[in-house]
């Protein structure tokens, strides 16, 4: 004879496994012989791929993608999450961008002042980095 309650009990019991670790793609991300891939978790709405772009390409290196992301903070707030992608051997050899990188590879955040005292905190990605990309639609032309 079978027991009843241990049969209804495994069947109730969750059949989820624990979630997996996320690989992090930062040390790929953060290299220039493969295309630094940069984050920006926090621009606001207004902003567009262009003024990305435009803001990065001043200081950084020449940007081949930048994907964005609608997103809401734990405050309610909309914003945008920004993933840079940087054409392979694109990144600048100037003093400053070097520094930049250098500091990007150690793990260390970047603040880029981009108009008046307006700044975006910038991170290398972990996430894997994809050439071609299928737009969704969470993801803004």
């Amino acid at each position: 004879m079978s027991d009843n309650n241990s049969t209804l009990q495994s069947e109730t019991q969750p059949r989820f496994s624990k979630p997996s670790e996320r690989t992090d793609f930062s040390s790929e991300n953060a290299s220039d012989e493969n295309g630094v891939s940069l984050y920006i978790p926090f621009v606001f709405t207004y902003v567009t791929r262009q003024m990305v772009t435009q803001t990065l390409e001043e200081h950084y290196g020449t940007v081949h993608r930048v994907d964005m992301k609608f997103a809401t903070n734990t405050n309610g707030q909309r914003h945008k999450k920004v993933y840079v992608h940087f054409k392979k051997n694109g990144w600048y050899k100037t003093e400053e961008a070097q520094k930049t990188l250098s500091q990007l590879q150690q793990g260390e955040p970047v603040q880029l002042t981009w108009v008046d005292n307006w700044f975006w905190k910038i991170y290398v990605s972990k996430s894997k980095r994809f050439e071609n990309l299928n737009r969704t639609e969470n993801q803004l032309d």
